[in-house]
């Protein structure tokens, strides 16, 4: 097995800068000093409770209050005076596919969490007068399983430069990236895939070759079959990738042959009017969370483009 031990330079990282402010200094009296009257703060104006309009949509609740990060669906939305419903907004944003069933219920696409975050969105409704109607009603996403858990990770490093608990290679830090993805997600290390942090002068990974280099993780995961699929780009096996999988590239086989020279994880499928699929891609190196098009790529970069996937069984 190869691996990586670099033992250069160093170089740490702090994820996010904390601006600490000193106040005035305090004169040591020798004794108790008096405590300083409190002073009142007054309370937070709350905000005003939607309430509905007399003849505008209204919306009672949905079918399901909360859900995945890294998950779609079609959810119901339940209310009244729903057969004047235009627009279902979610945080502001119109979401497609929406359907009124009747004057109490409808359904719409909901959409994976904005850049894979848990947190709350906002339901408003949209009249056919074009009326905006703000509701109680709101969905709540949650990282609770591998795959949220792995998108919300790719998302929030995505733009990292350096780091202390998995080092970062300045120019080619894309395997190394898509790895620390594939721990959130639950994978573990092991002796063939591990990352033991970064070197103390160098900041680069003490790490396995399968951990840092795209084409010996194409060669491991070949024969982990336990852990994934092995995809080409015929449009058959396109077709079966979904956000979370592992997409690799080789931009020139004629001068590269038989390497990887990129890796990412897929982060959007966009089924086009043909009903295919194009592939969007989160990444290091070439730092993105919608890197691509894959289908572009694939139609106006060089005949010796090379792009295969892996569909992720764990």
């Amino acid at each position: 097995m190869h691996s990586f031990r670099i033992v250069s330079t160093a170089a740490g990282l702090s994820v996010a800068a904390c601006l600490f402010v000193a106040g005035p200094a305090m004169a040591d009296t020798g004794g108790a000093t008096s405590a300083p009257s409190p002073t009142s703060t007054p309370a937070p104006t709350p905000a005003p409770v939607p309430t509905p309009i007399a003849g505008e949509p209204w919306a009672t609740g949905l079918g399901h209050a909360g859900g995945h990060t890294a998950t779609s669906r079609v959810i119901h939305l339940y209310g009244s005076d729903l057969t004047n419903l235009a627009q279902v907004l979610v945080n502001g944003v119109e979401a497609p596919q929406l359907q009124v069933l009747d004057d109490s219920s409808a359904t719409f696409f909901l959409d994976t969490a904005p850049d894979y975050q848990p947190g709350t969105v906002s339901i408003s409704l949209v009249s056919v007068d074009s009326t905006v109607v703000p509701t109680p009603v709101t969905f709540t996403y949650k990282a609770t399983n591998g795959l949220d858990k792995q998108m919300a990770y790719a998302f929030t490093h995505w733009n990292l430069t350096a780091s202390e608990q998995f080092g970062y290679i300045a120019g080619n830090d894309c395997a190394n990236f898509t790895s620390q993805t594939l721990l959130a997600r639950g994978w573990r290390q092991s002796s063939q895939w591990f990352d033991k942090g970064a070197a103390v002068r160098s900041n680069l990974p003490i790490a396995s070759a399968t951990w840092v280099s795209s084409t010996a993780m194409s060669n491991w995961l070949h024969r982990r079959t336990d852990l994934a699929v092995h995809l080409g780009y015929n449009q058959a096996d396109r077709d079966q990738a979904v956000v979370g999988d592992i997409v690799q590239f080789n931009w020139d086989s004629k001068k590269y042959p038989g390497v990887w020279l990129h890796t990412a994880i897929v982060s959007k499928v966009v089924t086009m009017p043909n009903g295919h699929h194009d592939i969007y891609y989160v990444a290091h190196t070439n730092n993105s969370t919608y890197g691509g098009s894959t289908q572009y790529f694939a139609t106006h970069l060089s005949k010796n483009l090379r792009i295969q996937f892996w569909h992720l069984k764990k």
